[in-house]
């Protein structure tokens, strides 16, 4: 009965270390964020578009310029805790070489990091892993143990090297029901029409439009309101967020 009993509790053991590994688990983790974004930093993002002041400026540069945005609007949520600092926890994933590069390591927020990044990046190439990017971004996530999980995407293009994203998120819910885990994915299609991510939009994903520099920044500022840091909208179960319409393009 004793040697049962130890292969027993050494099995359920092994299991909680498989589930952990695979990306999280089901017990309930901690309140909190964690954020991964991915940001095209594909060559088609050197092409340009309207900004802010109504010139043509490349798509990286206001991209950027979004990107800092977003930082001075999470620093502000993180400081914004009622007896202390919400928890935030976070990356930052780009495309090098056709591959996807975590620029910033996923770990506790902190706005200098990626005004550093923003500030240094000055040459968009390559082509789109718009999928492994995604996979990527979800390990990480779905590793955190803080409680609300998200995916970020800002791009231009639809992917062009390696897995199709629909693919990707397809395997991923799966994964997330096993775990009895739910990450929201959200879509920016910069300058690209939105349709094209009309895949992903059907399991469950947040995929909106921006033509312009305007536009880019009204949509970071709504998702992050609605769906991010608010979560006003509650989880449609464990696939993604509920749809929400963009500017199709």
């Amino acid at each position: 009965m004793e040697v049962w009993s130890l292969a027993r509790l050494f099995g359920a053991l092994v299991a909680f270390a498989l589930a952990g590994f695979a990306g999280g688990t089901s017990v309930p983790g901690r309140e909190g964020i964690a954020l991964a974004i991915v940001f095209d930093t594909s060559g088609s993002m050197k092409d340009s578009v309207q900004d802010k002041d109504g010139n043509q400026s490349p798509k990286y540069v206001i991209a950027k310029r979004a990107l800092e945005s977003v930082a001075d609007r999470l620093d502000a949520f993180v400081k914004s805790g009622e007896g202390g600092k919400r928890e935030l926890a976070m990356c930052l994933i780009t495309f090098q070489n056709g591959r996807p590069q975590e620029q910033i390591r996923f770990g506790l927020f902190d706005a200098a990091h990626i005004r550093k990044w923003a500030a240094g990046f000055k040459l968009p190439s390559g082509g789109t892993p718009l999928g492994e990017s995604i996979r990527l971004a979800s390990r990480r996530v779905m590793n955190s143990p803080l409680s609300r999980k998200h995916v970020l995407v800002i791009t231009d293009g639809i992917n062009s090297v390696g897995p199709e994203p629909v693919a990707v998120l397809l395997a991923l819910k799966r994964q997330m029901e096993d775990l009895n885990t739910f990450v929201g994915y959200h879509f920016i299609a910069f300058d690209v029409n939105a349709a094209l991510f009309s895949g992903v939009k059907k399991l469950g994903a947040t995929v909106v439009g921006a033509a312009d520099e305007r536009q880019l920044g009204e949509q970071l500022n709504s998702i992050l309101k609605e769906k991010i840091l608010l979560e006003e909208e509650e989880p449609q179960g464990a696939a993604g967020v509920k749809e929400k319409d963009g500017n199709n393009r």
